[in-house]
């Protein structure tokens, strides 16, 4: 379960890696193997699927009136 950690880690890296900033790429890359070693992959995938369905969900004006 750790090379997808990895995997998920090095995407994040590759899209904060446009700024012209190297320190705030290392304290993302700390800071994103610290969050999926804490929680563990499937917390953290389970953080973005629900970020996902919650920005839908806006998107499409479903999240009025039920949550």
């Amino acid at each position: 379960m750790f090379y997808p950690n990895i995997i998920i880690a090095v995407t994040f890296i590759s899209a904060v890696g446009t700024t012209k900033q190297p320190e705030i790429i290392q304290i993302s890359v700390v800071s994103t193997l610290a969050l999926l070693i804490i929680n563990g992959f499937r917390t953290f995938l389970q953080i973005i699927l629900t970020y996902n369905n919650l920005t839908i969900k806006i998107i499409n004006g479903h999240s009025y009136g039920n949550n």
